[in-house]
């Protein structure tokens, strides 16, 4: 598969796994699909995936879950990432982003972005991108303006 679909996938599993356990819980599950594909899925998918996919997991308080580790989630997610055109992938990683639903970002919620998605991209050169695209320089960018960045520096293949 694209190389550029598993870092996307990889990045939206590591937002999501915050604890960092190698693991996604159905909560964890949730944020990462919202992230990576825009929609929260219905208990109906996650059930099913849970059943299909999921592995037991012993928590600490000696309670069992099921859990999917990143190598099962890359091979559920991969085929729906592909899929998606360049600007779809664009509209999703703004909506993704823009985690308080505001219609803009700032320099901090587009650089941990970069971080997390893209880390091969430095931060002061994401903070150049982002400067040349904010004109009015108010700190804040659009989804037009984030389009324009993304297409314009060929981040999104």
């Amino acid at each position: 598969m694209d190389s550029e679909c598993c870092k996307i996938v990889e990045g939206a599993f590591n937002v999501a796994d915050t604890k960092k356990n190698g693991f996604l819980t159905r909560k964890d599950y949730k944020v990462a699909v919202t992230a990576l594909l825009g929609y929260k899925p219905s208990k109906y998918e996650t059930d099913r995936l849970l059943s299909e996919h999921g592995e037991n997991q012993i928590l600490d308080d000696g309670s069992t879950i099921k859990v999917i580790r990143f190598d099962t989630f890359k091979a559920v997610m991969l085929p729906k990432i592909c899929q998606r055109d360049n600007d779809d992938l664009i509209r999703q990683i703004f909506l993704a982003l823009d985690v308080q639903c505001r219609g803009f970002l700032t320099i901090e919620e587009v650089i941990q972005g970069f971080h997390e998605v893209i880390p091969t991209i430095p931060p002061h050169q994401v903070k150049q991108f982002f400067e040349e695209i904010d004109i009015d320089e108010d700190g804040r960018i659009s989804y037009k303006d984030f389009e324009l960045l993304m297409k314009q520096h060929n981040l999104i293949n």
